[in-house]
């Protein structure tokens, strides 16, 4: 088997960086038989043989799946689940080269500890991006919804450009803090930094205001008309952590003296806090309508009022529930509230946030927070399914369809996953019940990533 880049680009089956992972090249036919094959309508059990065409970009069609004949096959996987690739909807790529890293208890020195160790130079947070590609595509992950930090106070374009120049999907998000003492300073360097991108071209660039503990009520509102003005995708953190509540409801507690120890307070009058609002009311209050469709990660501490708003806003939850163990903050604020989203018609589907609260580090993906919720919760597997596939790929302004397996039609990325039958509840709920890799069949402009062009001499 030739593992080149040559190779993969001529239309060989080769193996993943991590030796364990088949994944088919441009221009492949692959005739392969899987146990069962699902998507977010249901599970299709078979045995089954499936055809499928990979084009020049690395993206597929199955051209046809039908019962199994016992016919000859190139793959053969028949205790394996065939489903799309997924959509990792928030993540921090520039921070791969951080590592995994323990939580020693306190929020905020977890902060500095990140501001301290992540990386600063484009060079630097060039390589950490590539790497948190590679770790993703591992994961069989076709698109993230990825945070570039603003690791000098002021946004930084090298991880958007990385991520775009790697053939990974999705929207990188540009990053900012806008509080206090510098809050018109974030708010004049986002906008001329967003107003200098160049065109894109495998990703899209939106914004990210911070967190509503970073970010006063006009930064959100510059964020919105940022993404008004040039139509781009929004995202934040939002309701992770009783300190947040505390500080935006309050102007006060260990949030409050963060930012005093970085000189960043002024007053709650002047930040726009302390006037008794929950973080979603505070962020709505500030996007009004022009925060429809934002993107934001993790929303765990939610009453019933900031959930009907969060409807109101057609936004996106990302739930990142290993985040969400690492920090404990599922036990400060009780059981994430996605059952009660959905059932109010907000689109959730999964993230992992950084790689510094995962427990994978051979990989960074979201099946492993499906995993944990399936397991834990007795979530339902096709709900799972659809929380990594369609559900954050709408939310990413990604087409839906191209998430679903369906012979004919375009498919971004095919998995097989293993599955454990122990159960008895069928091959996808057993996909859940297990901790092994996915393996990768194909991804769309799945180049290799060794293969990127040099660091765009604009970053």
């Amino acid at each position: 088997m030739c593992l080149s880049a040559s190779c993969y680009r001529s239309g060989t089956i080769r193996a993943m960086n991590s030796g364990s992972s088949p994944i088919l090249a441009a221009g492949d036919a692959c005739l392969l038989r899987v146990g069962a094959v699902a998507d977010d309508r249901g599970e299709r059990p078979g045995p089954w043989l499936v055809r499928v065409l990979v084009d020049r970009f690395g993206g597929a069609t199955i051209s046809e799946i039908q019962s199994d004949r016992s016919a000859a096959v190139d793959l053969d996987r028949p205790g394996a689940v065939l489903v799309p690739a997924f959509v990792n909807a928030h993540t921090h790529l520039d921070l791969t080269d951080v590592g995994i890293r323990p939580f020693g208890g306190s929020f905020d020195a977890w902060l500095e500890m990140v501001m301290d160790a992540r990386p600063r130079t484009a060079e630097a947070i060039r390589a950490a991006v590539v790497a948190g590609v590679r770790l993703s595509r591992a994961g069989g992950v076709v698109a993230v919804g990825d945070i570039a930090g603003a690791p000098g106070s002021s946004p930084e374009l090298a991880a958007m450009f990385a991520l775009d120049e790697s053939g990974m999907g999705g929207v990188s998000f540009m990053e900012f803090f806008a509080i206090g003492a510098r809050e018109r300073h974030g708010i004049d360097t986002v906008h001329t930094a967003f107003d200098g991108l160049p065109a894109s071209r495998n990703v899209r660039f939106g914004v990210q205001p911070h967190a509503p503990y970073t970010v006063s009520n006009r930064g959100y509102a510059a964020a919105a008309a940022i993404a008004g003005t040039h139509g781009a995708p929004i995202s934040t953190h939002l309701a992770e952590s009783p300190s947040e509540r505390r500080f935006v409801a309050d102007g006060e507690g260990p949030t409050r003296d963060f930012l005093e120890r970085l000189g960043l307070w002024t007053s709650a009058e002047e930040i726009g806090v302390g006037e008794g609002l929950s973080p979603t009311a505070y962020l709505a209050r500030a996007f009004g309508e022009r925060g429809r469709g934002v993107v934001a990660a993790h929303g765990a501490d939610l009453s019933d009022e900031d959930i009907e708003l969060l409807a109101q806003l057609h936004a996106t939850v990302v739930y990142c529930p290993r985040s969400a163990t690492y920090f404990g903050f599922d036990l400060a604020v009780g059981a994430h509230r996605y059952r009660d989203l959905l059932d109010a018609g907000v689109n959730v589907c999964f993230g992992t946030d950084s790689i510094i609260n995962l427990d994978t580090p051979d990989r960074i993906s979201p099946l492993d927070d499906a995993r944990l919720v399936v397991r834990r919760d007795g979530l339902d597997p096709v709900t799972a399914l659809a929380m990594l596939t369609t559900y954050p790929a709408r939310g990413l302004g990604l087409d839906p369809a191209k998430f679903r397996v369906e012979p004919g039609s375009p498919i971004e990325g095919i998995l097989c996953l293993p599955t454990d039958e122990g159960s008895g509840r069928g091959r996808l709920a057993g996909v859940f019940e297990n901790g092994a890799a996915p393996e990768v069949l194909t991804l769309a402009a799945g180049r290799a990533v060794n293969d990127l062009p040099a660091t765009r001499g604009d970053v």
